[in-house]
């Protein structure tokens, strides 16, 4: 979910995740959830517990606008 004054209709996320996913992603529409936060979502299923780099590219049309890197740490019961 990000929030800014002024968003394009065209932003798209796209979600990698190195160790989580066997093939490149594609990018996901972001969804308008007020005047000025849009949101994207996608379902990872890890195997293993874990920590994991998760990088988020913020696209409009085919340009980069922003990256984000966030840490995500996988714990308990994974897959099944």
């Amino acid at each position: 979910m990000i929030c800014a004054e002024e968003l394009s209709k065209e932003l798209r996320a796209l979600f990698i995740v190195p160790g989580l996913q066997t093939t490149f992603p594609e990018p996901v529409q972001m969804q308008p959830t007020s005047r000025n936060i849009r949101q994207a979502t996608m379902s990872l299923t890890p195997e293993q517990e874990g920590d994991y780099q998760l990088v988020v590219q913020l696209l409009e049309g085919d340009e980069l606008v922003k990256t984000l890197q966030l840490n995500m740490k996988v714990r308990g019961k994974v897959n099944g």
